[in-house]
């Protein structure tokens, strides 16, 4: 079993308007996404915004998953963590850099995040 390591810069700190209004419901199923790094530099994207558009360069969608979507490696680690922990893929997006979970609250939670419900004036984020 992979050992859990810490990123720095991807711990999200709440929003304050969001206050907290309650427990999750630990039976509930929530879905969760894991958004993962480029496979390659996206530094060109800043170099070429400082150029003319007749100076830019064109890629297509295909050819930009290739050069900056998640990689296959990634996917499959994330894939391999999820299985591991009992938490369910919903979908892998290479383009998105992003693979979907789902599984019941008390798995997430087993698993180190901090969940509860949010609410913003009186409209509750989750009616849960």
């Amino acid at each position: 079993m992979a050992q859990r390591v810490e990123i720095p810069g991807s711990e999200r700190v709440a929003d304050p308007q969001h206050q907290r209004v309650g427990e999750v419901d630990q039976d509930k199923p929530i879905d969760v996404t894991v958004y993962l790094r480029p496979s390659g530099s996206l530094e060109w994207v800043d170099q070429d915004a400082g150029r003319a558009p007749a100076e830019r360069r064109t890629m297509s969608r295909e050819e930009l998953v290739g050069a900056a979507g998640a990689s296959d490696e990634d996917i499959a680690a994330v894939r391999s963590f999820a299985g591991e922990h009992g938490l369910g893929v919903t979908g892998a997006e290479k383009g998105r850099r992003a693979v979907s979970l789902r599984a019941v609250a008390e798995a997430f939670g087993a698993q180190g995040l901090d969940l509860d419900r949010r609410g913003s004036r009186d409209r509750l984020l989750d009616p849960g």
